[in-house]
């Protein structure tokens, strides 16, 4: 037998109103179904957001409260279940005993969301020794039942953390997630390498940076790659920190995302670092808006940083000494000839240890560009 709950679902049913939730039960209740008949099963009944299911086999029920447990049919929804062995009454279409009301409180051991097996359950699984499962483990708690005097056995159910999974980077990490959210992860992997400048890897999450100039850079979210809560966090935080992005323009971003369905994030999101699951982006209308609302952003960006882009080229410089004359735009700077001459001069004299790091990547990376809008030769083309 099988017990699911879905997890806060009085506090969750409250925040999304009655509309709202009863729609995500429809979805949830829909999955749950859709999920059973892949097994020889009986549903009992549901009661209030809660199913009672019996199948065959103890095998049979963990792997449904598996699948359900991965994808709940809203992202919103997380639960809880509960498996035992036993025998009981039927009276009707419904069921009685004590295996009932065991498999009840096996359920609601495991908070705040997960599977939890009964020493029975275990057993049968074991005998089983299913190659699938080899994923999983089993850690064994002794819990207190109300009415019954000796601690129960009981063994939650948790996946295994594959050794070099975090070692893995680029699409390898990606290709491991499930179907849903592997297919969400390529298309903001893609468009990312075409708007901005290059993607970052920190083991099993990438970062999108789009440069502006060599000190300045924009990168507005992480996309971690980590299985089922495979995630993309909005960096509200950082773009009001180190990019200026005014409290109107968060507040603004805020509202755009919450425009899309399944995101709900809570106002004091504007200075911190929200995620928000990959598996909400599921449909390509939720993610083109996202990827809206995260455009809107370079926007507004760019907007902010105005003036200050200049200080982002070569050696720092204080205005009242830059000379004055012609000038030329690389990338997206503007900087005098003579300004750029100079940084020529002391970068094949080698003369550059006070430039900041950034600045002399930049100028490498610009190096065509500079030498031909400064009218100069490169010397390392003269040789020979």
């Amino acid at each position: 037998m099988v017990f699911t709950d879905i997890v806060d679902s009085t506090s969750l049913g409250k925040r999304l109103g009655d509309e709202r939730w009863i729609e995500l039960l429809q979805k949830h209740f829909a999955q749950a179904r859709s999920l059973m008949e892949k097994y020889d099963h009986h549903e009992i009944k549901i009661i209030g957001d809660s199913f009672m299911v019996i199948f065959r086999t103890a095998v049979d029920a963990l792997d449904f409260a598996l699948s359900l447990n991965q994808e709940t049919g809203d992202p919103n929804i997380k639960i809880r279940a509960g498996i035992h062995v036993g025998s009981a009454r039927i009276i009707g279409d419904d069921i009685f005993g004590n295996m009932v009301n065991y498999t009840k409180r096996v359920e609601s051991t495991e908070n705040p969301a997960g599977i939890t097996l009964s020493e029975v359950a275990m057993a049968q699984i074991k005998d089983e020794n299913a190659k699938r499962h080899d994923r999983l483990q089993y850690l064994d708690k002794q819990v207190s039942f109300k009415g019954l005097g000796e601690p129960q056995r009981v063994f939650a159910v948790k996946e295994k953390k594959p050794i070099q999974a975090r070692a893995r980077t680029h699409e390898g990490v990606i290709d491991e997630l499930p179907v849903e959210t592997r297919a969400v992860a390529k298309r903001i992997l893609s468009w990312s390498r075409e708007r901005f400048s290059r993607v970052e890897w920190n083991n099993a999450s990438f970062v999108p940076v789009l440069e502006y100039g060599a000190e300045y850079s924009h990168n507005p979210i992480t996309v971690y790659c980590r299985g089922k809560v495979a995630r993309v966090g909005v960096k509200f935080g950082r773009m009001k920190t180190r990019n200026r992005l005014s409290k109107v323009m968060r507040e603004t971003l805020l509202e755009k995302l919450n425009k899309i369905p399944g995101v709900n994030l809570p106002q004091h999101s504007i200075d911190r670092y929200p995620v928000i699951l990959l598996s909400t982006f599921s449909s390509n209308d939720s993610l083109d808006k996202f990827f809206d609302a995260i455009e809107w952003t370079i926007q507004g960006v760019k907007a902010a940083q105005g003036s200050k882009s200049e200080r982002a080229a070569g050696p720092q410089v204080k205005k009242s000494s830059t000379p004055n004359g012609p000038s030329v735009v690389i990338g997206n700077l503007k900087l005098r000839v003579e300004l750029v001459r100079r940084y020529i001069r002391e970068y094949e004299a080698g003369e550059t240890a006070s430039w900041p790091k950034g600045n002399l990547t930049w100028f490498k990376n610009h190096l065509d560009e500079i030498y031909q809008m400064a009218g100069e030769v490169r010397s390392d083309r003269l040789s020979g």
